[in-house]
């Protein structure tokens, strides 16, 4: 009998040229995975704000946001402004191919205090 897993492994990584491309990174972009429904619950502005003290230490860093929600305009405004001559934050919306996705990262930050079990346990297998 099969073995049941909480989360199946990708079968194939995604392009990491064209996702780069997509959302607006360079190619050797250092990706950090952030997100799930874009709502206050989640901490996506917290995230923003965060990735702005990061982001000067780590030149190579983008913020990649996942998932849809009424704070993406106001975590958009506010990375613009905290970062208006160099906004590495960007949205890839709701992804049905994260599993794909998810080894493109080189970190996974789940930004909530409780829940976000999912994209760890993607980011781990």
């Amino acid at each position: 009998s099969r073995a049941q897993h909480a989360v199946e492994p990708a079968a194939a990584p995604a392009d990491r040229a064209a996702f780069c491309k997509e959302i607006g990174a360079p190619p050797d972009a250092r990706l950090i995975f952030a997100g799930g429904a874009l709502d206050a619950r989640h901490g996506a502005r917290e995230a923003v704000r965060a990735f702005d003290m990061l982001r000067y230490n780590q030149k190579a860093a983008h913020l990649v946001l996942l998932g849809e929600g009424p704070e993406r305009q106001p975590c958009a405004d506010l990375a613009k402004a905290l970062a208006f001559d160099d906004n590495r934050v960007r949205f890839a919306g709701a992804r049905a191919d994260l599993a794909a996705l998810t080894p493109l990262a080189e970190q996974v930050w789940v930004t909530r205090s409780t829940g976000g079990e999912l994209l760890a346990l993607r980011a781990m297998a």
